[in-house]
């Protein structure tokens, strides 16, 4: 798997990437910074990913993320069980 930073790929990094066996590209629609989440395209949904660094924060992140995914009535999961058979 491949998450390519800020979100930032080309075909270039695709062909690359699948050269050297890689064969996902993973994106995300939320991160989680400061205590904050900020999602694209509305409310988290099921398989959405939620980008944190580890920093001071995380701990803190992790928690308040999966508290406001437990009110959406959402918890963690294998990223592996919503990719694709590969």
């Amino acid at each position: 798997m491949l998450r390519p930073p800020y979100g930032a790929y080309d075909l270039g990094t695709l062909v690359a990437a699948k050269v050297c066996g890689i064969r996902y590209l993973v994106l995300w629609r939320a991160t989680m910074n400061d205590g904050r989440l900020t999602t694209w395209g509305g409310p988290l949904q099921p398989g959405d990913i939620i980008i944190m660094h580890f920093d001071n924060h995380l701990l803190l992140n992790l928690q308040i993320a999966c508290y406001l995914a437990a009110l959406q009535g959402l918890h963690p999961a294998r990223l592996e069980d919503y990719l694709p058979p590969g």
